[in-house]
């Protein structure tokens, strides 16, 4: 879980507000994915670095890539990571199978979220 907090009020532009999460899960595989599709999402941002694999792992898991390939029968999958090693997160990419990846996203900087907006049109 991130260190950062973040208040909406912060973000300038209403549009850019639906894209920031308001909902925990405790990880990748708890999430209701079904219920996703039910209200209409089609697209998925991950983090990289603790979400998908741990901070200094630099490989997937077999349950990751599983996991990643159900999802991209039914949601536009993205990774976005405030990680500085933009081979790793383009590595984890590959093996996920990702159209996108974004990284040294700085989150929670609302700029990131302009690559998701380009990302969706």
């Amino acid at each position: 879980m991130s260190d950062h907090t973040f208040d909406l009020k912060n973000v300038p532009d209403k549009n850019l507000r639906k894209y920031i999460p308001d909902v925990y899960q405790e990880n990748i595989y708890a999430i209701d994915y079904e219920k996703l599709k039910e209200n209409g999402i089609e697209l998925i941002t991950f983090d990289v670095d603790d979400t998908i694999v741990p901070k200094h792992c630099k490989d997937v898991s077999k349950m990751a890539i599983i996991l990643f390939t159900e999802l991209k029968q039914d949601f536009r999958v993205m990774l976005v990571s405030n990680s500085k090693d933009e081979k790793k997160v383009r590595r984890i990419a590959e093996k996920l199978g990702t159209e996108k990846y974004v990284a040294k996203a700085e989150k929670p900087d609302p700029k990131y979220f302009e690559e998701i907006i380009d990302f969706c049109k």
